[in-house]
């Protein structure tokens, strides 16, 4: 089976199983791939008059800096029951933010979360880059963006049953960690907090 074309990645394919998972089970309510992007910098132009002959002056524009924008990998808005399960929010503590829950943030379909997903091995260096332009949205925006990679991800939180299969065959994936099931770390995190 080949990736779909809207994913860029096989991290953002085995990431959109994650999502899928919780969202069958509950915790999400909606999921948007490659949401509308954000714009970090309009550009800068010059304008000058090019003199016409026989008819009146054009005014042309010439970029002298390209425009840019940022389109994160997917939006999340959650549900109710994903609070303090998955996802956390300022003034929701008092206190600094769990490592295990995501930053979300209140919008008019509900908390949401921005995700940025990146591979395990940063060969051409673009979590700088990701890095980069996420702190550059949250200054004009005021939008958290979770930088997310799969593996990290299954391993702290639970393993999508589709990832536990690979690709070709459907045979078991070699997995170097010990995974568990949504139901199982949902339940680990009810005795933690129970303690």
């Amino acid at each position: 089976m080949s990736r779909p074309k809207i994913f860029a990645s096989d991290e953002e394919w085995y990431i959109s199983w994650w999502l899928t998972e919780l969202q069958a089970n509950g915790y999400i309510q909606l999921i948007e791939y490659q949401p509308a992007s954000f714009e970090l910098y309009e550009g800068k132009y010059n304008e000058y008059v090019v003199p016409m002959k026989r008819v009146a002056d054009k005014i042309e524009h010439q970029a002298l800096l390209q425009p840019h924008i940022y389109t994160c990998d997917v939006r999340v808005v959650w549900t109710d029951k994903a609070e303090d399960v998955f996802y956390w929010h300022e003034g929701m503590y008092g206190t600094k933010k769990p490592k295990h829950l995501f930053y979300s943030g209140l919008e008019h379909e509900g908390m949401v979360t921005y995700f940025e997903v990146k591979a395990e091995f940063d060969r051409n260096n673009m979590n700088r880059l990701a890095g980069i332009n996420i702190k550059w949205v949250h200054q004009k925006y005021g939008v958290i963006v979770e930088m997310i990679k799969p593996n990290t991800l299954f391993k702290s939180t639970f393993t999508p049953e589709r990832f536990l299969l690979t690709n070709k065959n459907f045979t078991p994936r070699t997995i170097k960690y010990e995974t568990r099931t949504l139901t199982r770390y949902v339940s680990n995190l009810q005795e933690q907090t129970k303690d």
